[in-house]
């Protein structure tokens, strides 16, 4: 029977020949020196069959904002199976074996980047928040920018932590914002060779704008990946700068995880917006998970029946209790009909906020038998700014 489990060193070449068929097959099949390429970040593991490597994936941990407190994030990337391994099942066991050293671990949520939305949903993730990819010529940010009283200085990789506390206050009150680290700094200004430009102010760095220019040999488009600033003054700041590149490129494309840009711009015409669904969380084990959710200052107590196709742990019913001080949850015994059912989808979107409870129930899986339970759900649930920025 296939076996889920480590992945030695040995195998690094075939992994990246994994990765780049099922990320970058339009690049045709590549030959690298073992010694060029890079470390990397993560533990892989992988699907085999004796010695023979049917499926990978990589896991990652972050530390990430939750709820106002700090939580480590799973996270599931490059998950890929060559052709000739596909439709047996083996991406499925992959999910189901990662999470379960997810909640070994003690991790409370996992997040991923789906390839598609409907193939991660079907094992039980769900989307956490949705963006808006903006596109439009660069003179239509010169309302909205100004040039402020900073300086805008170029940043490298040689200097990257300059930025650092700038990233950080731009996540400020958004749930699933992270803490990167070193690695990871490190990674954003390889390989892609893209431009980051820091604004200061007062001696610190209040913003920056990280982008790459690209060309289809007629004209050029910037692509801005990340600009992150303190306050509003940081972001006009940095919008101003942006704008300045309307001798150079024709067009500007950026993402953001609100839509209020438009409201803010003189002409709102002038911007092409395609929403999107974005990253999705996925709890790995109920009562860890509720258990991170910062304590209501109501105490109550509720049932809630949870299904899990994947996970057959948290199918089950869990006893979830409210002090004032802590959250408990454990798994009780179905004799009596729950107050409250849910599939591990829906929950997992009331857990990190993206749904309320109002929401779940119209939208979601969520039904609730009475309104005490949806008070004491709405006091446990209230929702979240989600934003999950940094693709990995």
């Amino acid at each position: 029977m296939p076996e889920y489990r480590p992945v030695p060193e040995r195998y690094r070449q075939q992994l990246q020949r994994f990765d780049e068929y099922a990320f970058h097959i339009e690049d045709g099949p590549q030959t690298h020196d073992p010694d060029d390429l890079d470390a990397l970040l993560g533990d892989q593991r992988g699907i085999f069959d004796g010695e023979d490597l049917l499926s990978v994936g990589t896991l990652v941990e972050f530390d990430a904002r939750f709820r106002g407190s700090w939580i480590t994030l799973g996270g599931l990337r490059g998950v890929s199976t060559p052709p000739e391994h596909r439709r047996q099942g083996y991406v499925r066991q992959f999910a189901r074996e990662s999470l379960a050293e997810f909640r070994d671990r003690g991790v409370p949520l996992v997040a991923l980047w789906p390839f598609e939305t409907s193939f991660y949903r079907n094992l039980g993730w769900g989307t956490c928040q949705k963006y808006v990819r903006y596109d439009f010529p660069p003179r239509a940010l010169a309302a909205v920018g100004e040039r402020g009283e900073g300086t805008y200085r170029q940043v490298g990789e040689a200097n990257w932590e300059t930025v650092r506390d700038a990233h950080l206050a731009a996540g400020e009150g958004n749930t699933l914002a992270l803490r990167l680290t070193d690695d990871w700094w490190r990674r954003r200004f390889d390989g892609r060779s893209p431009y980051c430009y820091a604004y200061e102010r007062d001696g610190d760095v209040v913003g920056y704008v990280l982008y790459t220019v690209e060309s289809d040999g007629d004209e050029y488009e910037m692509r801005v990946w990340d600009l992150s600033a303190a306050d509003a003054d940081a972001e006009r700041a940095l919008f101003w700068l942006v704008a300045t590149h309307d001798s150079q490129v024709q067009t500007v494309r950026h993402y953001r995880t609100e839509s209020a840009l438009l409201d803010r711009v003189a002409d709102p015409s002038e911007f092409e917006c395609r929403l999107g669904m974005g990253p999705m969380v996925r709890i790995p084990d109920v009562p860890s998970a509720l258990e991170a959710v910062p304590t209501p200052e109501r105490a109550g107590e509720v049932t809630v029946g949870v299904t899990d196709d994947l996970s057959p742990w948290n199918d089950g019913q869990f006893g979830v209790r409210t002090d004032g001080e802590t959250v408990s949850c454990e798994p009780v015994s179905a004799d009596t009909a729950p107050d409250a059912t849910v599939d591990v989808t829906t929950l997992s979107q009331l857990v990190v906020g993206y749904h309320d409870v109002e929401r779940a129930e119209r939208v979601g899986s969520l039904a609730v038998s009475d309104d005490a339970t949806r008070d004491a759900l709405d006091a446990l649930f209230p929702p979240q700014r989600v934003a999950l920025r940094e693709f990995f």
